[in-house]
Parts: C-alpha cells; sequence; structure tokens
C-alpha cells in the first residue's frame, strides 16, 4: 500500500486522478489513474514517453474530498513499457495545494494504519 523506505517523503497508493498538459506535449491527457504520490512527486501511467526534462501542468483530483490541486512538476524519469509510467518531481506546491494534498495524504497514512493494526 504505502512505501515507507528511506525517501523524503512516503509514497501512496491512492484513489485519486490526474489531468496532465505541456506545452513540449501534442495532446492534454485527462483522468489518469495515479500509482502513487508524496508530497515530492507523483507516479501515472501515459499513453506515450515523455522526455525527461519535460515540464508539465499537473491538476491532481482527489474524489475522496472532491478537492483539486494545480501544480508545476517536472518528468525525471519515464518507465517505457505497457504501460509507460512517468516519475514526476513537484516543482510548485504551495499554500492552499500544498495544505490539500498533506491533509489527504495523512488520511490515507491513518487509513493504512488502521487496516495494518
Amino acid at each position: 500500500m504505502a512505501d515507507f523506505s528511506n525517501r523524503a517523503y512516503p509514497r501512496f497508493e491512492v484513489n485519486a486522478f490526474i489531468d496532465v498538459s505541456s506545452d513540449e506535449m501534442d495532446d492534454v491527457m485527462l483522468f489518469h489513474q495515479i500509482e502513487n504520490i508524496s508530497m515530492g512527486g507523483i507516479q501515472f501511467s501515459v499513453p506515450d514517453a515523455v522526455d525527461t526534462g519535460t515540464k508539465i501542468d499537473l491538476a491532481v483530483n482527489f474524489p475522496d474530498t472532491d478537492e483539486t490541486i494545480n501544480l508545476v512538476g517536472e518528468v525525471v524519469w519515464c518507465r517505457e513499457g505497457p504501460p509507460v509510467v512517468l516519475g514526476v518531481r513537484f516543482q510548485s506546491l504551495e499554500g492552499d495545494d500544498r495544505d490539500v494534498l498533506r491533509r489527504y495524504l495523512n488520511r490515507v497514512k491513518e487509513r493504512h494504519e488502521r487496516d495494518v493494526i
């Protein structure tokens, strides 16, 4: 469920979706399932490979709370598939968006800890 290894931020598998766009990409990608997310980045599948270093605009939708955060990320790795999977580091996660993500991940973490016990 969650990855608590030696990372700057723990990663969590969540029931959330992402919309992705970039000046460097041909298409806008809507409603892609997130594989995992942390306070520092996100991993998700896409239909086509994206170059590392590509700046992308992200809208992360949390259906559990009916909230959305908007931020900019940078592709730090691309694993060609199928499926093609991207690892994206957040470049701008501030203010209310940061608070929304922190609250959401804390709820996911609490739920996971209850399930483990």
